[in-house]
């Protein structure tokens, strides 16, 4: 099993996709990724509510293995995840806080220049929320 097929630069298509978390923290917007075979490199650029702008960067493997996502410009931990390949050009994630709370869990299906992305975010004291994203190969 691989997902090599997922190397690209990718835009969330945004008439597609939801987030029904009040508290959803930063808007999404492109994600760089490198895969060869179990390996897997992310970079994905956000915008936070108030407008501020960073970098996150996450280099590891489709293994199960909980790995950090990192800011770019600073390296300080952001939160911590860990990829499963179920089979080709399907997966999923399971992400935690750097206290080892469970914040939300993902599905996702590669088709072609297509990635979607079925998750439930986790909020303290709010309950769950259901989200879904549509990515789009861009070249």
């Amino acid at each position: 099993m691989h997902i090599d097929s997922w190397t690209g630069r990718w835009h969330l298509v945004e008439d597609q996709s939801y987030h029904k978390n009040p508290q959803h923290a930063f808007h999404a917007l492109e994600t760089r990724v490198r895969a060869n075979g179990l390996s897997l490199w992310m970079e994905c650029d956000i915008r936070f509510h108030d407008g501020m702008e960073a970098t996150w960067q996450y280099d590891g493997a489709m293994d199960g293995v909980m790995r950090p996502i990192t800011f770019a410009h600073n390296g300080a931990l952001l939160t911590n995840i860990a990829f499963y390949l179920l089979g080709d050009n399907f997966g999923g994630d399971t992400n935690r806080r750097p206290d080892g709370k469970t914040i939300g869990c993902e599905t996702w299906r590669l088709d072609g220049d297509i990635l979607s992305v079925w998750g439930l975010h986790h909020v303290e004291d709010l309950g769950e929320f259901p989200y879904r994203e549509i990515w789009r190969r861009v070249p």
